[in-house]
C-alpha cells in the first residue's frame, strides 16, 4: 500500500548540529528564542525530585531539530520530561521528533521555561506556553502528556494548536516521493501519513479531521474536553474502585488508565496486624534506588482523605518488587480511615529525596468508590500477590 510505503520515509532528514543556549534568558530573550530554531537545555528548579529537572524545548522545529535532539540526549541530559514552547515548524521533522521522544519513553508538557529570579539565578520554572502546528504532533510522542498551568503545577492554561499543512510543500521534502506519479492527491497522502502517526501514538485520528478544517494561516486550540476525549491529553484519573474476593474477605482496587508511573492503588485490611493499608503499585524508576531512600531518608508518604491528612513515616512503609513494578505497603492511621465514608477525594504523595512526584496519586471518589473502600476495610483477610 502506498501510504505504508511512504510512511517510513519520514525518518530521512539532513543532519546538522548547532550549539544550544537558552537557560538564563530574560523575558525578551525567551521571546526571541521562541521565534528562532528550536533549542534544548537541561532546566532545573533546584528541588530534589523526579520532575525537578526537565528538557526545555523552545523555538521553531526545523529539519535539523531531530538530529540536534539526539545529540542533546547523547550528552547525558537527565530528566524524563520535555517541556515544549513552540509555534511549530517543519511537519515531517515534528513527526520524527515525536517518534524519538516515544522511543526514549519521555513525558511531554506544554509550557514556557523561564528563569526563576525569585529563588536563584541558575534555577528555572515553568509558566503558561504554547505548542502548535508541527510542535503539536511532536508533543503526541510523549508516553504521558499534559499542559502546564499558570502556576506551573499542572493546570490547563497552556494551549496546543492544530491546522492544515501545505501538502505539496511538505511532501516535496521527501526525495523518495515523485509527486508527478502519485495515484492519489498530495493532500490525501499527507493526511494518510499524519493519521498513521497519530494512531501510532495512541491518539484518536479525529484530531486530524479537526486540524483539516482549519486553514493553513489560522490555528484551532481545542478545549480541554476535546483534548481529553481524543486522548491528546490522556485521562490521568484512575478507574472506579472495584471489589475482588480474596480468601475469606475482600480487597478494593483502582487502576491507572494512563501511562503514568503510578499504576494501581489497593485498599485492604491486614488480619494479623488488625490494620488498614493502601498498597501503591508503580513502575520501577531505574534512576532511583528506592530501597536506599526508604532506609536512609527522613521522608514520608502524605495521605489525604477528604479534608483530613496524615504523614506516614518512611520506617513504617514496606517496599517489594516484582518484574517491572514495585509496591509500597502503607499503613493508614486509624484516625483518618473513618473519613473514607464521606471523602470526596484521595491524595497520596511520596516525599522521599529524588522520588517526589514519581508516584503521586490524586483522585476523586464517588459514592460507590467510598462504599467499595470501606467494605474492603471491613471484610478482608490479608492481601493477594496479584491484583490484576
Amino acid at each position: 500500500m502506498q501510504i505504508q510505503k511512504y510512511y517510513f520515509y519520514i525518518n530521512l532528514f539532513l543532519v546538522c548540529v548547532h550549539p544550544i543556549k537558552y537557560a538564563d534568558a530574560q523575558e525578551s530573550n525567551i521571546v526571541a528564542a521562541y521565534e528562532q530554531p528550536m533549542t534544548f537545555i537541561a532546566a532545573r528548579n533546584g528541588g530534589n525530585c523526579d520532575e525537578c529537572i526537565w528538557v526545555a524545548a523552545t523555538g521553531i522545529i526545523t529539519r535539523n531539530t531531530p538530529a540536534e535532539f539526539e545529540e542533546f540526549l547523547r550528552s547525558g541530559a537527565l530528566g524524563s520530561r520535555i517541556v515544549f514552547h513552540s509555534p511549530g515548524g517543519d511537519l515531517l521533522s515534528g513527526l520524527k521528533l515525536g517518534r524519538l521522544i516515544r522511543s526514549h519513553k519521555l513525558h511531554t508538557r506544554v509550557g514556557m521555561t523561564t528563569k526563576d529570579s525569585e529563588n536563584a539565578s541558575n534555577f528555572n520554572k515553568t509558566e503558561t506556553g504554547e505548542c502548535s502546528s508541527a510542535c503539536a504532533y511532536a508533543f503526541l510522542g510523549g508516553i504521558d502528556r499534559a499542559l502546564i498551568g499558570e502556576d506551573g503545577l499542572g493546570g490547563y492554561n497552556s494551549r496546543i494548536g492544530f491546522h492544515q499543512f501545505d501538502s505539496t510543500k511538505t511532501l516535496i521534502e521527501i526525495p523518495e516521493i515523485d509527486l508527478s506519479t502519485l495515484t492519489m492527491s498530495s493532500a490525501q497522502l499527507l493526511t494518510g501519513l499524519i493519521v498513521a502517526y497519530v494512531i501510532e501514538m495512541g491518539v484518536d485520528a479525529q484530531i486530524v479531521s479537526l486540524a483539516g478544517l482549519t486553514p493553513i494561516h489560522q490555528m484551532v486550540y481545542p478545549p480541554l474536553t476535546d483534548l481529553l476525549r481524543l486522548n491528546v491529553i490522556p485521562k490521568n484519573g484512575f478507574s472506579d474502585w472495584k471489589i475482588q474476593p480474596y480468601r475469606n474477605g475482600l480487597y478494593a482496587f483502582s487502576r491507572q488508565s494512563s501511562t503514568k508511573l503510578a499504576l494501581q492503588l489497593t485498599a485492604y485490611c491486614g488480619l494479623r496486624e488488625n490494620s488498614d493499608y493502601l498498597l501503591l503499585e508503580r513502575r520501577i524508576n531505574k534512576t532511583s534506588n528506592t530501597n536506599h531512600y526508604l532506609a536512609t531518608s527522613t521522608g514520608s508518604v502524605y495521605i489525604g482523605i477528604g479534608d483530613e491528612a496524615e504523614f506516614v513515616p518512611h520506617k513504617k512503609i514496606i517496599r517489594s518488587a516484582t518484574g517491572s513494578s514495585e509496591f509500597f505497603n502503607i499503613p493508614l492511621p486509624k484516625n483518618i480511615v473513618k473519613h473514607f465514608i464521606e471523602a470526596e477525594g484521595l491524595n497520596v504523595q511520596m516525599n522521599f529525596p529524588k522520588y517526589m512526584g514519581s508516584g503521586n496519586t490524586i483522585m476523586s471518589l464517588s459514592e460507590q468508590d467510598r462504599k467499595s473502600i470501606t467494605l474492603a476495610f471491613k471484610n478482608c483477610s490479608g492481601y493477594p500477590n496479584n491484583t490484576q
